[in-house]
């Protein structure tokens, strides 16, 4: 019998809080992409819009037309981070029941070809979302794999799927078959397997699941089953369990479908671990000089009924470099806390509590604070508290906690007397007997981890700057100034623009704005800087200087100079201009030009400042670099024929005529400023020596030559 199956992959959609799997089913050939009314209400979806379809049915059958939500659902494949956002609508019901593709027919080939398929495995779960022509050509990808049997893994955006006929059995016959090759599996045991000759005990041990989680029939059947009870010992044991085999197989659901809560219960109740809705897990730390352990015991309280069960432990050496105890008694903590969310991730079941216990009372503090903590404390201190799970911390004192023995260490003989797995005594009793200690915990100790914090006292004052201090340029100033006032009288006396040039009486009028607002900040009334000077205020009020020159018939700048503060911005800027007008000139000048129009309160003074820091005139002024006259070589200075020592090098070249080139070899005398010429029309070394003779020829045989290590001078001497 063959089967044909559809495209259907196991997502995970969320809606910014929570997420959730569900089973998709790919169909290009919908329009429309849909997901389950009760999916979106389980995550509480808000709908973006609504629309008013009508299907259209294999056959040609249509529906009447109806309203349909619109979601936008964020999706991503099982185990990537990847997140698709689509559209989808609302839909009652999607499709029937598809049966899965068995894992043992296909699950070796898909490893070979290392694909992992999200939607394997037997039952017959339901289809949640369809994603239709729409999604479908956003999310393929194209790549194709050919499986044995007829069948074709795709491979999309959202994980590998499978589609094609293949042949099959029915899943009732595959079922039991499984169940009958199980009932008729006979085991050989040896009378050692269940008869302990040393204590003359007869051992029967079922095995058991380790993770109690969502019970199924199948696994009721095979713990069922499992147990070899040949004499019947332990009928009443087994009788409670095989009521709930009867009572699952009444459900009439799937081997490997979760049972109803009520049985789910019973089941746990029947192990000896009560409903999951008493259990608490308790974590205890505690450290030592030498190592440092975390014990785990699980409490299940079922209407008085106590049970303690040991689950793990872990210990871990100290350092080789020696740590303080309560340093030590924190990577106990880390290693609780790492420990339980080790044990409580894979049972996923609901804890009605989780505790931890330290007996030291500085880790406590420094978890239950949570400052700000030098790095080896506070890197901790951040993990544990990074663990949902690790936020119930209390204190236990030291001859109470099950983890001394752990981290001290002990004998196997002392174990076995001490019962350690046995777990704490008062986790037996009721929580109101159990130890309630107020601790007073060490501030030193606790205080000795806090970060040295710095306070910087800064102090930022503000200075307000005016406005032509961003400028440099006194005619750039006035310029700016003066378009400034020209646009202000425009505005009130609603005038007509005027020409485009700035006219002198409009500069004037702008100069003397500038000196009111230079002389009213820079000489107050009581400045005693012009105590001694003879000022007066013109018309205009600007103050000048009354000189004893007033007689004279001359300009009124001169005989009544205006009066300049020193130290003021504008001041140098119009001593800066002076200066680069009249050519760099010096401090005696420009006091000259600007006693013309100004009385500058320590005028040679600002002056100087001002040529000082002029980069062209530190230029011209820079002293060059000399350095000691060297004494002669004995050939520059002894006496010796003409051209008895002579140096040569060559020139050039020369262009003779087109395409031709020559040089000359030039001769010069060591001691006297004699020269002797001669021409070469190659850089060759025979060139070379033929102008040396002809130089010898005529002025004779020198004893000493000097040359560079020219290629032709270097190879006349190696022929020599």
């Amino acid at each position: 019998m063959s089967e044909v199956v559809l495209m259907t992959l196991i997502v995970e959609i969320s809606n910014g809080v929570s997420k959730r799997k569900v089973l998709c089913l790919l169909d290009s050939g919908s329009q429309r992409s849909y997901i389950l009314k009760s999916t979106a209400e389980a995550l509480n979806l808000k709908s973006t819009s609504s629309e008013n379809i009508a299907h259209t049915l294999f056959g040609g059958a249509t529906t009447d037309a109806r309203c349909h939500k619109k979601y936008s659902v964020k999706l991503s494949p099982l185990g990537k981070g990847t997140l698709f956002e689509f559209d989808f609508l609302e839909q009652e019901v999607i499709c029937g029941n598809m049966p899965r593709l068995p894992k043992e027919q296909i699950l070796k080939e898909l490893k070979r070809h290392k694909i992992w398929i999200s939607d394997l495995g037997d039952g017959c779960p339901k289809i949640e979302m369809l994603l239709g022509s729409d999604v479908y050509s956003k999310v393929i990808t194209g790549g194709v794999k050919q499986l044995k049997g007829g069948l074709t893994a795709v491979n999309t955006k959202l994980g590998w799927t499978i589609c094609g006929e293949h042949a099959s059995s029915n899943n009732e016959n595959r079922e039991l078959s499984t169940m009958l090759t199980s009932s008729f599996f006979v085991q050989n045991l040896k009378v050692s397997d269940l008869w302990d000759r040393t204590n003359d005990t007869l051992v029967i041990a079922p095995k058991c699941e380790t993770k109690l989680d969502s019970p199924t029939k199948r696994k009721i059947l095979s713990l069922t089953q499992g147990i070899f009870n040949p004499l019947g010992f332990l009928a009443p044991t087994l009788l409670p369990a095989k009521l709930l085999v009867q009572q699952a197989w009444a459900t009439k659901s799937d081997l490997d479908t979760p049972l109803p809560t009520d049985i789910q219960s019973k089941y746990m109740q029947w192990l000896g671990y009560g409903s999951p809705d008493h259990w608490t897990l308790h974590v205890f730390c505690d450290a030592s000089l030498d190592a440092y352990a975390a014990v785990i015991f699980l409490r299940s309280d079922n209407q008085g009924e106590i049970i303690l069960r040991f689950v793990g432990s872990k210990s871990r050496v100290s350092p080789l470099k020696r740590l303080p105890i309560p340093r030590l008694e924190l990577l106990a903590c880390l290693l609780g806390a790492r420990f339980a969310k080790y044990i409580v991730e894979p049972l996923d079941i609901p804890l009605k509590a989780l505790t931890f216990w330290s007996d030291s009372t500085t880790v406590i503090s420094w978890i239950q604070r949570n400052d700000k903590w030098r790095t080896f404390v506070g890197n901790r201190v951040k993990e544990i508290l990074s663990i949902p799970e690790s936020l119930q911390w209390s204190y236990i004192p030291g001859k109470l906690n099950p983890a001394d023995l752990a981290s001290r260490g002990c004998t196997p003989q002392q174990l076995l007397r001490s019962r350690w797995w046995e777990g704490p005594a008062f986790l037996k009793a009721p929580p109101e007997s159990w130890p309630n200690c107020e601790f007073i915990a060490d501030e030193a100790s606790v205080n000795s981890e806090l970060k040295e914090e710095k306070v910087l006292d800064l102090t930022v004052e503000t200075e307000v700057r005016e406005w032509f201090e961003k400028f440099s340029n006194f005619s750039k100033i006035i310029r700016v100034l003066c378009w400034v006032l020209r646009f202000v009288d425009n505005t009130r006396k609603k005038l007509k623009p005027s020409s485009e040039v700035l006219d002198n009486l409009e500069k004037k009028e702008t100069e003397n704005v500038l000196w009111r607002m230079v002389q009213r900040k820079g000489f107050s009334d009581k400045n005693d800087s012009i105590k001694k000077l003879l000022v007066i205020k013109d018309d205009e009020g600007i103050i000048r200087v009354k000189t004893k020159i007033v007689e004279r018939d001359d300009t009124l700048d001169f005989r009544f100079p205006i009066l300049l503060p020193a130290k003021h911005h504008l001041t140098t800027c119009l001593i800066r201009q002076c200066h680069l007008t009249n050519c760099h000139a010096g401090v005696q000048i420009i006091a000259a030009k600007l006693r013309e129009r100004y009385w500058i309160i320590a005028a040679k003074r600002s002056i100087r400042s001002v040529v000082k820091n002029c980069m062209v005139c530190k230029r011209f002024a820079a002293k060059s670099l000399t350095a000691p006259p060297i004494h002669l070589p004995l050939d520059r200075i002894r006496e010796s024929a003409v051209f008895e020592i002579i140096g040569i090098d060559l020139c050039g070249p020369l262009f003779i005529k087109p395409k031709a080139k020559a040089w000359i070899v030039l001769f010069t005398y060591a001691v006297y400023l004699v020269i002797h010429l001669e021409v070469v029309t190659s850089l060759s070394t025979e060139a070379f020596i033929q102008s040396l003779r002809r130089f010898i020829a005529r002025r004779g045989r020198p004893t000493t030559i000097y040359s560079d290590n020219g290629t032709n001078f270097t190879g006349t001497h190696n022929v020599w």
